[in-house]
């Protein structure tokens, strides 16, 4: 539907994904209503399209806040009013290994979606979630312990962040926040 609309219009759309229904799209403002019509034109019958407009730089897309920071997209969390932040309760009758998976998971989705401006608040939230689904705090924070300390290998692997290593000698940049290593997780990298 989309590749057909796109033909169509003579303007250039820089930034558009969609997941299942929904869409976002980046346009210069005189632009919407033209967009929105050429969408809503296409099934009249069927599909009606609705727009929800960013606010001073920052809209929210599915579970994700995109925010433009000096002219470049970053990404946080995001959860609806409605969410009710219930994960598999720990005293649930499931494999140990899927209770495992939901802090693994939303870890991993901390630390390679959200830009790292957000980690620790981010993982404070977390594990106030695991708290309040009975999650004991042994056995998540063994999980987020040894998921930073892989997340700290990757960093260390990759070229890149070897060439930005602090030449003075101090804490290895991760993108985890070195108060969170010290804080929150009984480990810190130093070179």
């Amino acid at each position: 539907m989309e590749c057909s609309i796109f033909k169509t219009l003579t303007i250039h759309v820089p930034f558009y994904y969609h997941y299942v229904d929904d869409i976002i799209i980046v346009v210069p403002n005189e632009y919407i209503n033209t967009i929105l019509s050429s969408f809503n034109s296409y099934h009249q019958e069927r599909i009606k399209f609705t727009i929800e407009y960013g606010d001073n730089g920052v809209i929210n897309f599915l579970d994700v806040k995109l925010l433009i920071e000096n002219g470049r997209i970053i990404f946080d969390n995001y959860r609806k009013p409605t969410n009710s932040g219930r994960y598999l309760n720990y005293f649930s009758n499931h494999p140990v290994k899927h209770k495992r998976g939901v802090v693994i998971g939303q870890l991993d989705r901390i630390l390679f979606l959200f830009h790292l401006i957000f980690h620790e608040n981010n993982i404070i939230s977390l594990i106030n979630i695991l708290q309040n689904n009975e999650y004991p705090s042994e056995f998540y924070l063994k999980l987020l312990t040894i998921g930073c300390q892989g997340h700290v290998i990757k960093v260390l692997s990759s070229k890149s962040n070897f060439e930005n290593i602090n030449r003075e000698k101090k804490i290895l940049p991760t993108r985890i926040p070195p108060e969170l290593l010290k804080n929150i997780l009984p480990f810190c990298i130093s070179i």
